[in-house]
């Protein structure tokens, strides 16, 4: 069994080495955009946004004669931003939506679950009810992280599975995963071009998961209990996420997650290739070359104008007699 502290790092470096992949694209974009406007941008935010706009609109309607690959660039980065910006807005507004169809859960309900919540580190769980016969667990809230369990979960599972299910909650509570998994699935989505960030968005799902069981087994002493908590809720074709419209979808299977937590040796989770990280450099330069290179140019033109203009004229006077 890996420790919660080990999955846990492995999760955040994922996460670091995803943003330094998106930093390159952006900062490219940024420069481009430079390029096509230098004027400063009005105070407001709605004149900013429709300056940049039309930044964007004159670099490409400028730039498709002079250089087509720099105006293509600038639309296939600035379209898969906007891509990933509307695909996690959606899967934001359908967990709130799903979030509203729930309740905050009152003692006295169920028996079975106010016997496990009277644990001293359910404290202060901010817990949910859900009114589904279908055995649901996860967690919401990008600020204040919150755990939803339906109906279903509770009448499906022992007392010691539940207890095992919401400390494996708890810990994406208290590593903030629904936050962290909105920035994933943004940055892959931005750069779903590249070929290793699909696979660093994987990785990071697997270690998120895997984090949590840790926690729970840390907890509860008893890795059976959580995974037969996993066996009971994947016959219900049911299968521990947290529910976003895009789903972030990692290696590790039901069946791997019950080996991990017997400690049966599993099947090795696929890595990230060298070659997936040679095409991803490869294509990140290139991209980057498109937008770039024209600024760096245009700049150096600059330059050598304003050093040809500084320059003293020569004037040839010829003697009359």
């Amino acid at each position: 069994m890996i420790s919660h502290k080990a999955t846990t790092g492995r999760s955040w470096r994922l996460l670091g080495i995803l943003a330094l992949l998106a930093l390159l694209p952006a900062a490219g974009l940024a420069i481009a955009l430079e390029a096509a406007q230098k004027s400063h941008l009005p105070g407001r935010v709605l004149n900013a946004c429709l300056a940049m706009m039309g930044a964007a609109w004159d670099l490409t309607e400028q730039q498709f004669l002079v250089a087509p690959l720099t105006a293509v660039a600038v639309l296939f980065v600035a379209g898969s931003f906007l891509w990933a910006v509307l695909s996690t807005g959606a899967s934001l507004v359908n967990t709130r939506r799903l979030l509203h169809r729930s309740r905050r859960y009152i003692r006295g309900r169920f028996e079975k679950l106010d016997a496990v919540l009277t644990r001293p580190q359910f404290r202060h769980l901010r817990l949910r009810l859900l009114d589904s016969p279908r055995p649901l667990a996860f967690t919401v809230g990008l600020w204040h992280p919150q755990v939803v369990l339906s109906e279903g979960m509770i009448s499906t599972l022992s007392p010691e599975e539940l207890a095992a299910v919401l400390f494996h909650e708890l810990g994406h509570v208290q590593s903030r995963d629904p936050l962290r998994l909105a920035v994933v699935r943004f940055l892959a989505g931005a750069l779903w071009f590249l070929p290793v960030a699909r696979s660093l968005a994987a990785g990071f799902a697997d270690a998120v998961e895997a984090a949590a069981d840790d926690w729970a087994v840390a907890n509860t002493r008893q890795p059976v209990d959580l995974a037969s908590a996993l066996v009971k809720t994947a016959r219900a074709g049911v299968q521990q996420a947290i529910p976003l419209a895009t789903p972030l979808a990692g290696h590790l299977t039901v069946e791997d997650r019950v080996e991990r937590l017997l400690g049966v040796a599993n099947r090795k989770r696929p890595e990230t290739t060298r070659r997936r990280w040679v095409a991803t450099g490869f294509i990140t330069a290139l991209l980057m070359a498109f937008l770039v290179l024209p600024h760096a140019r245009s700049a150096t033109q600059r330059r050598v104008e304003q050093a040809m203009a500084t320059m003293p004229l020569m004037n040839c006077h010829v003697s009359q007699r």
